[in-house]
């Protein structure tokens, strides 16, 4: 009775060793599938390392100044080019408008009377009615309403484009990735500051591994390569191609900067994702699922 208390331990021992080594078999080959592609990348390939980048991110703040009467976005909003963001308060820019359109309308009037006067003198003059300098007189002031006008409906047009332009539309598709201010805020003409904004808005669709690596292989590196992208947080890997060197080094970790694009349709990707990638330098390589 004793020893069949010691053997069936010993029995449940072994079989949880055999379901881990089992477990641990199962593991080992799912890691060395989804591996693959990196292993067969290494024997012919560079490997560098950085971070995934929107392909371009802009602060975006007033164009005329104003208060700040609606801002249209919030955060992690999906916007397309020509959305309206924000609007700065219009009541000033259309009475502006106004005074511009009647500016026009008297210089319009002026020209009017001035052309008559300067006809009428030239017949005066063909008379012998008038001096010589009596119908220069009236041709330059002729001259010079006319450029009054020209100046006013310069000045109409003007106008025209700050009412416009007190509603900020999306310069390209994209993602809000930031909202400064809410309504009721007076914002000036956007400076380089950093308070300058209103909006931060990060193109989405396309976006760019910022690499890194030591400045010895640059000799190696070429525009067009193919670089195999293992991006944190994702399953599968990516594929791009090198589309920038900076020749330029870093003095201080003695590295270059390399840039490889990939699309990002369906927003797997964000901004910030380390990255680290496996740049083909020989023979092709081939990437999981391609045909």
């Amino acid at each position: 009775m004793y020893k069949n208390t010691q053997k069936a331990p010993a029995n449940m021992l072994y079989v949880l060793m055999i379901t881990l080594l089992a477990s641990l078999a199962l593991s080992s080959a799912t890691i060395a599938s989804e591996s693959k592609l990196l292993a067969e990348a290494d024997q012919d390939s560079l490997i560098a390392t950085g971070v995934m980048k929107s392909k371009r991110t802009s602060l975006l703040g007033a164009i005329v100044p104003g208060i700040v009467d609606h801002v249209y976005v919030n955060v992690g909003d999906r916007v397309e080019t020509g959305l309206p963001l924000f609007r700065i308060r219009q009541r000033d820019y259309e009475l502006s408008l106004r005074q511009a359109k009647a500016i026009v309308q008297l210089a319009s009037a002026k020209l009017t009377v001035s052309r008559k006067k300067k006809d009428r003198a030239k017949e005066l003059f063909q008379r012998n009615n008038v001096s010589e300098s009596f119908l220069d007189e009236s041709v330059a002031v002729f001259k010079i309403t006319e450029a009054e006008l020209a100046v006013a409906n310069a000045k109409l047009d003007v106008a025209k484009q700050a009412l416009a332009d007190t509603v900020f539309q999306a310069p390209y598709r994209g993602t809000i990735t930031r909202r400064l201010v809410n309504e009721g805020i007076y914002k000036t003409v956007q400076s380089f500051s950093a308070d300058g904004g209103i909006v931060e808005l990060q193109e989405d669709q396309i976006m760019v591994a910022i690499l890194f690596l030591p400045v010895k292989y640059i000799s190696a590196i070429r525009i067009g390569q193919t670089a195999i992208l293992k991006i944190d947080g994702l399953k599968n890997t990516m594929k791009g191609k090198v589309s920038a060197i900076n020749h330029q080094a870093m003095v201080a970790s003695n590295m270059i900067e390399l840039r490889v694009p990939v699309e990002n349709h369906e927003l797997i990707i964000k901004d910030g994702q380390r990255v680290t990638a496996h740049i083909q330098i020989t023979t092709q390589i081939t990437t999981k699922g391609e045909k």
